[in-house]
């Protein structure tokens, strides 16, 4: 999956994702759909919707093609809005199914505003999205290869093969309110906006200074060490985890201080030499195998005993042995390598590329979010008159 998947929080990257990923389970390669077809009058891909058959997603409050709004003189359709309505209504009816509360559009959310005029500021602001993306682009100089934008057919039949059949898949998408015409538009966007992020960050935000990502990342609370564990747990006849007796666990602190004499004395880089071997021999957690460069993590993601240890030592400085219920450790502070993933998306290790969950590349993804915040707020926005008279309870009751 490319890098939008990961961390973007905008929401037009965020749909981007639901429908790229969840509903058509696409490779990595990003494709475009060449801007300037709408504006030549282009509408073969019209015609083609309308063979494959009508979108069952797709609100009919307003025709397909009405023009809602114009973002740096790009026309935003209420087929393109409408998808970003849908998806901003979803996610809150989540969140009420998740907190159990009543449906009720009308409620304040607590900013002021109902939560359906929330999930319509939200949409628009995906869809103002369009011309703010466009002027960014323009402004670094940046756009889509033409390459990209010639396989966009390609990408589509791709797409369509990861259905039973081409009824099924066009059916299925038509019920997410998504047709040819509008997928090759949210691809085109997806491609733009890494182009824009690339040029200002790099692929993976390789472009960001360590400085940079420390001035950026500092009131986040990130620490780093890398810890030899022994426990004081057993597993019984039937798999369950005990303590073990204070002779059993008397036994493993005497390896622990064993441990601990061949570490006293070393420093810098030889110590941390050292530690690692030890550790990599010898300690009990698991999840050193798969961070074997150290935890990257912030504050209460990690038992107390651990975490206020590590606060109060210096980078370079080993513990003494620490309990937690875990058992024993000895832990060295390391200073933060943004090169390294944050524990907190651990999970996502084997589904992207590790590069893309580097603190470094999510520290670059959260500063972009900033640039497009920017992009978008600036945009010169018109709305229709339709947009200005819609009222979202109705919307969202429809």
């Amino acid at each position: 999956m490319t890098r939008s998947g990961v961390k973007r929080l905008l929401a037009l990257l965020t749909a981007l994702v639901m429908l790229a990923g969840a509903l058509a389970g696409c490779g990595k390669d990003t494709a475009a759909q060449e801007n300037s077809a709408q504006e030549s009058g282009d509408d073969s891909t019209t015609q083609e919707t309308t063979q494959a058959g009508e979108l069952s997603g797709l609100s009919n409050m307003f025709p397909a093609d009405e023009v809602m709004l114009t973002s740096n003189g790009v026309d935003v359709t209420w087929k393109q809005l409408d998808y970003f309505i849908n998806y901003q209504k979803s996610n809150t009816e989540s969140y009420f199914t998740q907190n159990e509360m009543e449906t009720d559009w009308s409620a304040d959310d607590g900013s002021g505003k109902s939560y359906a005029q929330t999930v319509l500021d939200r949409a628009v602001d995906s869809a103002v999205s369009f011309g703010a993306l466009e002027q960014g682009a323009k402004e670094l100089e940046v756009s889509v290869p033409q390459e990209d934008i010639d396989g966009l057919d390609d990408q589509w039949e791709q797409l369509l093969a990861n259905y039973e059949d081409e009824e099924t898949a066009l059916s299925t998408l038509a019920e997410q309110g998504v047709d040819k015409d509008l997928y090759k538009q949210l691809m085109y966007y997806t491609a733009l906006s890494d182009k824009c992020f690339e040029a200002l960050y790099g692929t993976n935000g390789e472009k960001l200074t360590d400085e940079e990502c420390a001035e950026r990342t500092a009131g986040d609370g990130y620490m780093m060490a890398k810890h030899i564990l022994m426990e004081t747990t057993k597993t019984d006849d039937e798999g369950n985890s005990e303590d073990m007796t204070d002779e059993e666990k008397a036994e493993v602190y005497a390896k622990m201080e064993e441990i601990l004499a061949q570490l006293s004395g070393l420093e810098g880089e030889e110590l941390e030499k050292k530690f690692s071997e030890i550790m990599a021999e010898k300690s009990e957690d698991p999840g050193s195998q798969s961070f074997p460069e150290g935890y990257l993590f912030q504050d209460g993601q990690m038992v107390p005993e651990f975490e206020s240890t590590v606060k109060e030592l210096e980078e370079g400085q080993m513990s003494g042995i620490v309990q937690t219920d875990y058992g024993y450790h000895i832990i060295l502070k390391l200073p933060i390598n943004y090169d390294s993933i944050p524990s907190a998306y651990s999970s996502y290790m084997y589904y992207y590329d590790p590069a893309t969950l580097s603190l470094r590349c999510l520290t670059a993804q959260s500063m972009y979010e900033s640039v497009v915040e920017g992009w978008i707020s600036s945009a010169k926005v018109e709305r229709s008159k339709a947009l200005e008279n819609l009222d979202p309870v109705a919307l969202m009751n429809e």
